[in-house]
């Protein structure tokens, strides 16, 4: 199994075929984990992101994304 981790908005856009794919075979999912959503998301985001991505070592196709934002920072106030 090989997991990468994708930073950058124009490796995401050539995932997206296969985004769609793992999306739809999963009847769990919802509007959040979209394409649509997701690329949006990730395009109006200061902050750093990053995607990880899951493949099969004999598959060209990702299994699994794991899309996250990164803060240095957290601040919690009362």
């Amino acid at each position: 199994m090989q997991c990468i981790a994708i930073t950058e908005f124009e490796p995401v856009e050539k995932i997206k075929s296969n985004w769609n794919t793992v999306y739809n075979a999963d009847p769990n999912c919802h509007i959040f984990s979209s394409w649509d959503w997701i690329s949006g998301w990730l395009e109006a985001k200061d902050s750093s992101w990053i995607v990880l991505a899951v493949k099969l070592d004999d598959q060209e196709s990702y299994i699994a994304f794991l899309p996250m934002l990164l803060k240095k920072d957290l601040k919690y106030t009362i």
